[in-house]
C-alpha cells in the first residue's frame, strides 16, 4: 500500500502535464479506485491461490476464508464496472 500511496503522490505533485494521469477529476478518481482495488485484492487472492492449489494438504476452512471475500470483491468490481443496480 505504501508504494501505491507514493505513486499517487508523485502523479499529483510531479505530473503537471498529465502524462501519466488525468486532468479530469472523475477519471482520476476511477484510476485511484482501480489502483486501491488491485492493491487490496492481491494478498487475499494470493492466499486463496495457495490454499486452493499449492497447500500440501487440503484446508477447507482456509479456502473458504479467502475465497468468499475474494468472490465479493469481484462482485463489487462487476457492479462498478457494469453499473448494475443489483446482482440479485
Amino acid at each position: 500500500m505504501e508504494s501505491l500511496a507514493e505513486l499517487v503522490y508523485l502523479q499529483e505533485t510531479m505530473d503537471k502535464n498529465y502524462v501519466f494521469g488525468f486532468d479530469n477529476k472523475v477519471e482520476q478518481s476511477e484510476v485511484v479506485q482501480w489502483l486501491f482495488f488491485w492493491a487490496a485484492g492481491q494478498p487475499m487472492q494470493s492466499q486463496n491461490n495457495w490454499f486452493s492449489r499449492s497447500a500440501p494438504e487440503e484446508v477447507p476452512c482456509k479456502r473458504r476464508q479467502y475465497l468468499i471475500p475474494e468472490f465479493y470483491s469481484y462482485i463489487i468490481l462487476l457492479r462498478s464496472t457494469m453499473k448494475l443496480e443489483s446482482l440479485s
